[in-house]
């Protein structure tokens, strides 16, 4: 029988109290149950909001060029702004 373990690291940062209120304020904004959770979604609403930069990109490359600089623009942004992500 095959069991599944999952092992959580933990790791132990320094904040300044600033930064500490705004998370803990952002943790019940967010309705997060802990800090890992709320970093989760941070990072998620990144992601998206990148996705809705790069779509906005697109869409104003679009207007301005023809199929074949389209294509070199596409791949320029790709290189730029998505190569860390996918």
């Amino acid at each position: 029988m095959l069991a599944l373990i999952h092992v959580y690291m933990r790791t132990s940062i320094t904040l300044s109290k600033e930064c500490l209120l705004k998370l803990k304020e952002a943790k019940a904004e967010f309705k997060a149950s802990s800090y890992s959770e709320l970093i989760e979604k941070l990072l998620e609403e990144y992601k998206e909001k990148k996705a809705k930069e790069f779509i906005n990109d697109l869409e104003e490359i679009r207007k301005n060029l023809d199929f074949e600089e389209i294509k070199r623009e596409i791949k320029k942004l790709r290189k730029t702004k998505w190569a860390e992500y996918y």
